[in-house]
């Protein structure tokens, strides 16, 4: 299939559009987290790879952090939320990644590139979006990004590696 995206994200997008009718009527869910980060350093974590790049591209992006994550499963898995269907499990709000390096004390030591330069260095395009948290809201309160990003980059700092 040709979705004018990467492979993954095509093949994402019609996995829940095949199976989105059946999660509201079982009260099973899809719970949708982007770009990781966490407060220890890990090579999934989006903060690990920030300090470890040469290279960091411009723009905002929702973003998951991971210990908000564990409290959603939780919830969904003890019973406390019982609502079928696809959730947004990011924080309120999108950050950009200047601002990251910056909470990092690190944004010197970076290069920071376009997006026109990003797509000249990648196969597959890359996103930059903002998902939206009012269905996860109507359950319980969600954390803002840039609390959560504070956290985890005062637990990251690079000169405590």
């Amino acid at each position: 299939f040709d979705t004018g995206g990467s492979f993954y994200s095509g093949s994402k997008a019609l996995a829940e559009k095949a199976i989105a009718p059946f999660l509201e009527s079982t009260n099973s869910v899809i719970l949708r987290m982007r770009m990781p980060f966490a407060n220890e350093p890990n090579p999934k974590n989006l903060i690990t790879k920030f300090l470890e790049y040469d290279n960091v591209v411009e723009g905002k992006n929702s973003m998951t952090y991971m210990p908000f994550f564990c409290q959603v499963v939780e919830k969904f898995a003890f019973g406390e939320i019982k609502e079928g269907g696809i959730f947004n499990t990011v924080c309120c709000n999108a950050i950009d990644h200047v601002q990251i390096l910056e909470m990092l004390n690190v944004r010197y030591e970076k290069n920071i590139i376009t997006r026109e330069e990003l797509k000249q260095m990648t196969v597959a395009p890359r996103s930059f979006c903002g998902l939206e948290t009012w269905k996860l809201q109507s359950f319980m309160d969600v954390m803002w990004i840039e609390d959560a990003m504070e956290r985890a980059c005062w637990a990251n700092k690079k000169d405590e590696w």
